[in-house]
């Protein structure tokens, strides 16, 4: 995945008014919150593609329900068709909804899901 790549995710979760950091959590905790990481493919198409997994692990000490409805806005934002976005210079990017699973903590305090997203991106150099 591209920088920018990463920070258009970034700035459409934070318009979306999701607690959201990349690699891991920083500063003063706000449930719920996510973290994003991502699984790059080394496939690289003739057109400049390319794909990768990016992961949003969210987690909450307060219900489960409140995790719910912060995947509703992730999934409302990226939908199962995706969101494009030219960047200046050409490279563009597609986003796009793909499932997500509740992950057991361990712990009945905390409460945890993972979303993941299927990122496309092309590079024009």
């Amino acid at each position: 995945m591209t920088a920018k790549g990463l920070g258009f995710i970034s700035d459409m979760l934070s318009d979306e008014g999701i607690n959201y950091c990349f690699g891991q959590w920083n500063g003063e905790v706000k449930y719920p919150y996510f973290v994003g990481e991502y699984i790059e493919t080394q496939m690289q198409n003739e057109d400049g593609q390319t794909e990768s997994d990016f992961i949003l692990t969210g987690f909450t000490n307060g219900s489960r329900l409140s995790l719910e409805k912060a995947k509703e806005k992730i999934r409302s934002c990226f939908t199962d068709m995706g969101i494009t976005h030219i960047f200046d210079g050409g490279n563009a990017i597609a986003v796009m909804y793909k499932d997500s699973f509740g992950v057991p903590t361990g712990n009945d305090k905390f409460k945890s899901i993972q979303i993941n997203l299927k990122v496309l991106e092309w590079s024009v150099n």
